[in-house]
């Protein structure tokens, strides 16, 4: 039986990047719609924002939809 550390050091030769540790990141940072600090594109929040809506929306519309078309078996 192939233990969870085994699955590890076997994804190690498919990338080898994986098993290091990330890089901090602030996720609570600065939540401004408008961000004057950021001139090459002020606008990046809500940009994120924009993604993580149609994500949601993608998510809890149409992939219901579309498996239950694959489950049925109808086209």
């Amino acid at each position: 039986m192939q233990t969870v550390d085994d699955a590890r050091l076997l994804m190690r030769h498919v990338d080898p990047e994986l098993g290091q540790p990330l890089p901090e990141k602030s996720y609570g940072g600065n939540c401004f719609i408008y961000d004057k600090e950021r001139p090459d594109d002020p606008f990046h929040n809500f940009w994120v924002l924009m993604n993580i809506m149609f994500g949601f929306y993608e998510i809890c519309i149409c992939l219901p939809t579309d498996s239950a078309v694959i489950c049925n078996g109808h086209s």
